[in-house]
């Protein structure tokens, strides 16, 4: 009785002070609820660029896309609205949660012309939504660019609402600003009089995707090589697998670009999905040669997808475009029927270009897009004893390779298009895993991978093949993200 006595007061007391928290707090959540909280800020950078390279970077065609990180889930649904037309409008959809997207809508509202531009938010989570990109010159080649968000969150989480999108914008943002000095570059570097009409097959894939972009960015007439009939105004339909199609629809055009091929990295190796494999890409360009040869006015260029993986298993050999191909291997055959297929067009006095392609690191797809899952979980690391070289190079330097072969007359034959570093796997764990700021997984043993991905496997992650990318090297390519450190920064 008499401890109950003693602790009485001070229970009341404990009572007391917990109601006045939970009143404050309640009190707190009404008025936050009841008071819009404004959240503003800017991101600035120096670029060594003109403020009219600037500005004229932001008012090209397709540059939405060229604005938006590979690693964020946005898809564009019009990008056709341009700033100096007051009450255009583009939208996008953008994954917020897993499973929910929204639509944003923004309509441009003021526009001066080497100086500033401004949208607002019409449609979207986020009210008031206001932008705005200033250019301030800071000298006759560096300006400073500022872009400034303003919007009002009015709910119970507004602060942490504030807090998340500033970060998810200030990450797209820098992302940005790294790509205007890379765009205004490649412009300065390859000028041309007239656009160039240009043909490409395999266009929605991870790579046709990011080159069409950049080439109606750069101002060029692009056009989408289909297999099926398309509601797209700019399409050209064909059977691959038959070669039909209605001959004069090819004509007209100065570059094709052809990309098209079935997935080498879906589905189990088995007898027939080999043969989907052969055919998709020889048989597919073989049946489009043809078609190019019997035009009456052939294109002047013709540019073929193929791939490191016609050096075959070279240890720690190092291979450039005058090696020879390899010996039996399945992806060797590929790409060899590949090459094969394409030459025929030097006859009718086409430049014809094989484009050999590296693993390309993207987090919109590819192998890195698959590696990205266990090495989030600190589960991924070498593959078998990780001595085997990869071939790397970022999504960004095959748009610029591509374009640096497309626009250089003197180029033809084989291309590595791969980084001038080409690292062991077990280097390519190490440094993707200190990227996600994550630890280094078990090893996956080799009896593993051929046990669970049969002689895919062993073709696509136990060979070694360092290839150095000797032609875009000799005329003139500068790469853009030759470090793997600085490549995966930037992807990821």
């Amino acid at each position: 009785m008499i401890n109950r006595c003693v602790h009485a007061p001070v229970l009341f007391l404990f009572c007391k002070k917990s109601l006045v928290v939970v009143k404050t707090i309640c009190i707190a959540l009404i008025e936050d609820v009841h008071m819009a909280k404004k959240c503003k800020f800017k991101i600035r950078s120096l670029v060594n660029r003109s403020a009219k390279e600037i500005f004229d970077w932001h008012v090209r065609p397709r540059v939405l896309e060229r604005s938006i990180p590979p690693y964020e889930k946005i898809q564009v649904l019009n990008s056709n609205g341009r700033p100096e037309a007051k009450g255009s409008e583009l939208s996008f959809r953008v994954r917020i949660a897993p499973f929910f997207w929204t639509t944003l809508s923004f309509e441009y509202a003021e526009f001066k012309a080497n100086e500033h531009l401004s949208a607002f938010l019409k449609k979207g989570l986020l009210r008031q939504h206001y932008y705005e990109m200033k250019i301030t010159p800071q000298g006759n080649h560096t300006s400073e660019v500022i872009d400034g968000f303003e919007f009002v969150q009015k709910s119970f989480y507004s602060s942490l609402v504030c807090s998340i999108v500033k970060k998810y914008l200030v990450s797209i943002l820098e992302y940005k600003h790294q790509v205007i000095d890379h765009d205004i570059g490649m412009l300065q570097k390859y000028p041309f009089k007239e656009p160039l009409k240009i043909l490409i097959s395999g266009s929605h894939g991870l790579i046709g995707k990011e080159v069409a972009y950049f080439l109606e960015f750069a101002g060029h007439d692009v056009w989408q090589l289909s297999r099926q009939e398309s509601n797209e105004e700019k399409s050209v339909c064909w059977n691959p697998r038959t070669g039909e199609c209605q001959l004069h629809e090819f004509e007209g055009f100065d570059v094709v670009i052809h990309l098209a091929g079935e997935s080498i990295g879906k589905g189990w190796w088995t007898k027939k999905k080999k043969k989907r494999l052969i055919d998709s890409r020889a048989k597919g360009t073989e049946n489009l040669v043809q078609i190019l040869k019997k035009l009456k006015n052939p294109p002047q260029a013709f540019i073929c997808a193929s791939a490191v993986g016609y050096y075959g298993n070279r240890g720690d050999e190092l291979v450039n475009e005058a090696s020879g191909s390899g010996k039996g291997l399945f992806i060797t055959e590929i790409c060899e029927q590949w090459e094969r297929a394409g030459k025929e067009l030097e006859e009718k006095g086409v430049r014809v270009a094989h484009t050999r392609f590296g693993v390309v690191l993207s987090s919109a797809g590819g192998a890195l897009k698959k590696m990205l899952f266990p090495f989030k979980w600190g589960l991924g690391g070498k593959i078998g004893d990780g001595h085997q070289y990869v071939s790397w190079v970022a999504i960004d330097d095959v748009v610029g390779a591509l374009y640096h072969v497309m626009m250089t007359p003197t180029i033809h034959g084989a291309v590595n298009v791969v980084s001038p570093n080409p690292v062991p796997n077990d280097i390519l764990a190490k440094k993707l895993a200190k990227r996600l700021k994550r630890w280094v997984g078990p090893p996956l043993p080799e009896l593993v991978v051929r046990l669970l991905m049969g002689q895919k496997g062993k073709e696509l992650l136990l060979t070694s093949t360092r290839a150095e990318p000797r032609c875009l090297l000799q005329t003139g390519y500068m790469f853009h993200y030759p470090e793997l450190t600085q490549a995966l920064k930037h992807v990821i």
